[in-house]
């Protein structure tokens, strides 16, 4: 009432369930991802109320690139307008977990394989809710993450990549050429890898 007396707008943002959520990943202060990382696991694992990625896909692309894998546009688009932010983000999620470096190590001491690990767990979860399989199948810095899963050397990861990869692969659509040729290259390395573990 006060604002609409004064002349000044009374459009206000409407903030998404998952606002706070956000913000803590994007703040990249580690207590704050913590913080987002743990709930999200919570609520991913909920039955009743499960995230519904649908009302913040940006969830999605935070937490990826918390795990190095990185949606270099969305990411930019999201912290334009703060660039002291944007450089702290970036800084800080690429010097904590680089992806190809964890794939090497992997240990349960390691905590930023054990980030990596939470990260995948979450989108496996939520993999399982129909509302959110598609969102994901059309996430393509989603599929590269889980393809990386399905390829590494810990086998908890490999083992959830390929589940959430089986759980979204009948949404996912039409590729490019040089997907098509990711995704027969990935099928035959995978095909020949259980073959060998079967001998």
């Amino acid at each position: 009432y006060l604002r609409q007396s004064y002349g000044l707008s009374t459009d206000f943002i409407q903030p998404c369930d998952y606002n706070k959520l956000v913000l803590s990943l994007l703040s990249a202060l580690p207590n704050e991802v913590d913080f987002a990382v743990n709930v999200c696991t919570l609520l991913s694992n909920e039955s009743k109320h499960a995230m519904q990625l649908d009302k913040d896909p940006k969830l999605v692309t935070l937490l990826l690139a918390h795990a190095g894998v990185f949606d270099d546009y969305q990411i930019v688009e999201m912290t334009a307008a703060d660039p002291v932010g944007l450089e702290c983000f970036c800084n800080h999620t690429a010097n904590s977990i680089c992806f190809l470096t964890v794939l090497e190590r992997g240990g349960t001491g390691d905590m930023e394989a054990q980030r990596v690990l939470q990260i995948a767990v979450i989108l496996r979860n939520l993999s399982f809710e129909e509302a959110n399989v598609k969102l994901l199948a059309a996430n393509r810095t989603c599929l590269r993450f889980l393809l990386l899963c399905a390829h590494c050397n810990l086998i908890s990861l490999r083992q959830l990549g390929l589940d959430t990869l089986g759980n979204v692969a009948a949404e996912v659509g039409p590729a490019s050429d040089r997907h098509r040729c990711l995704w027969l290259e990935f099928v035959s390395t995978t095909d020949q890898s259980e073959e060998n573990l079967s001998l």
